[in-house]
């Protein structure tokens, strides 16, 4: 496991030239130019262009707040300039037509491999075919490097023979071979990858390689945590397992590699993440080995605090709240005992902090199946239960049937309304799960996000990871209770009544 841990980081070490300041730089003429080329008029097909674009040189897949921009293409070669807001932003490209909502993709150019690197001063063309045809290409000025990072992403999966070996021995119950071939892959995937990113004609700036190296690793990592998560789940009385992977995410390799170059740890899109669900997991196989309890929420901001130091540490600190992982307020007291630091993680955390509980909520503008427009504001002098959700949501379902004897309750009452917020990308799924019944409740408001979907600006303020989510909103427009669907769970027969006491405090 050593092996796995510093081999690949080797090529690390030896490439650690440049060292990243986090000053925020003038942005205003930061751009980067993308021309989209259509190679088949089918495509063109109610086809239109998404880029998502992650913000002050915050990266990572719990950042919901992004700079968003949507068009229609109706031309074969379509340009956009881009507004960067640093010299090197993470960024997506996202391209979708008509058939799409068949589910299927007609490029292949998907959220596997559509995360890039954008400079300054890029000018590229991106052609893009019908999958069955050829894979998207690239060219123009650095376009080795989007040549380069899409090979990369296209590479970056588990084999299945792998795949298939790894479940032999998890049936044999053989968990140490497990991590021998886990580290042969990982060892290779990388040895690969690096391959791509020395390739011909792809000399790529060293600060780019670095955080590629950051994520490829990242995404190794991953996919071991994905098994162990599944070995967690399925051995949870197997001591001598749960003792083993506790051991596997206690190596002070994970502290140390963030050390190599700090900064570009934390600027990774991928490296962040990955320490956070892996620190996730080692508290849940804490807590089992000592037959404790986290019913009262996860709390990993000791571990976070004790474990890594810098940017990486703000950043995870950051990340921690956003996913609702200080439930005893280490990571808070924290924001509030250093006022001093105002790195951009920091200043994220407090910002996110200040649009949380007890501030004016998100004054969301969305419409209903008659198309007429509401406002949060509209609601002013009641209490508001906003509701999150999309078609095919399994756990939304499951709330709305549970919620269902609290909703009759209230639905003759003139201070609480039930208001649920869609958030698919077409309107007619919306519409046909609204027929269903399965979703949403007779009785309450009924909205739609637009075409923007998870990209409507309310996800990006409440930083919302998951669905279904359930907010309270009082009598003056101020936010003050999230997460409220954690009232509703199968072992808990008394969720209603808790639920009606939440609500009558606020009326």
């Amino acid at each position: 496991m050593k092996c796995l841990i510093t081999s690949f980081w080797l090529t690390v070490c030896c490439c650690l030239l440049f060292i990243e300041t986090q000053g925020k730089p003038e942005t205003d003429s930061l751009t980067a130019v993308i021309d989209i080329v259509i190679h088949d008029q089918g495509l063109l097909k109610d086809a239109v262009l998404e880029f998502e674009l992650y913000k002050d040189g915050i990266s990572s897949r719990y950042i919901k707040d992004r700079q968003y921009s949507r068009t229609e293409l109706v031309d074969s070669i379509t340009r956009f300039t881009i507004p960067l807001s640093t010299a090197i932003n993470y960024g997506r490209i996202v391209f979708t037509s008509g058939e799409l909502r068949e589910g299927k993709s007609p490029v292949n150019l998907n959220y596997r491999n559509n995360l890039f690197l954008f400079e300054h001063g890029d000018t590229i063309q991106v052609h893009l075919y019908p999958k069955k045809i050829r894979n998207v290409a690239f060219s123009g000025n650095r376009a080795n490097k989007y040549t380069a990072l899409y090979e990369v992403s296209n590479k970056k999966v588990l084999d299945t023979q792998t795949n298939n070996r790894i479940n032999d021995l998890e049936e044999r119950n053989e968990i140490g071979a497990i991590f021998e071939v886990m580290q042969v892959w990982a060892d290779s995937l990388n040895r690969v990858l690096d391959l791509i990113l020395s390739g011909a004609g792809h000399s790529l700036n060293p600060q780019i390689r670095e955080r590629v190296l950051f994520d490829n690793s990242a995404f190794t990592y991953k996919v071991m945590r994905t098994k162990m998560d599944r070995l967690v789940r399925t051995k949870t009385d197997d001591v001598k397992v749960l003792q083993l992977i506790h051991s596997f995410l206690s190596q002070r390799a994970f502290e140390h590699r963030s050390m190599l170059n700090e900064p570009v740890a934390a600027s990774s899109y991928g490296w962040c993440d990955m320490l956070l669900t892996n620190e996730r997991l080692r508290n849940k196989v804490k807590y089992i080995l000592a037959n404790e309890s986290t019913s009262n929420g996860e709390s990993i901001g000791k571990a976070l605090s004790e474990r890594y130091i810098g940017n990486v540490r703000s950043k995870l600190f950051y990340l921690a709240m956003l996913a609702n992982l200080d439930a005893d307020g280490t990571i808070r007291n924290s924001l509030q005992d250093k006022l001093d630091n105002t790195d951009l993680y920091w200043e994220g955390a407090r910002a996110f902090v200040a649009r949380s509980e007890g501030s004016p909520a998100f004054n969301f503008e969305m419409v209903d199946v008659d198309g007429v427009t509401h406002r949060l504001r509209d609601y002013k002098g009641k209490v508001v239960i906003i509701d999150f959700w999309f078609s095919g949501c399994i756990a939304c379902m499951y709330l709305t049937k549970e919620m269902h004897e609290a909703v009759k309750f209230y639905e003759n009452s003139d201070d609480v309304v039930f208001v649920s917020l869609n958030f698919d990308r077409y309107p007619d799924f919306w519409k046909r799960s609204l027929a269903s019944g399965k979703y949403t409740h007779e009785s309450g408001v009924n909205l739609w996000s637009g075409e923007t979907a998870i990209n409507h600006p309310i996800i990006g303020h409440y930083g919302i990871q998951s669905f279904p989510s359930l907010y309270i909103v009082d009598k003056d427009g101020l936010l003050v209770e999230k997460g409220v669907n954690g009232l509703f769970t199968k072992e808990d027969p008394s969720a209603t009544d808790k639920f009606k006491a939440l609500v009558d405090q606020y009326r």
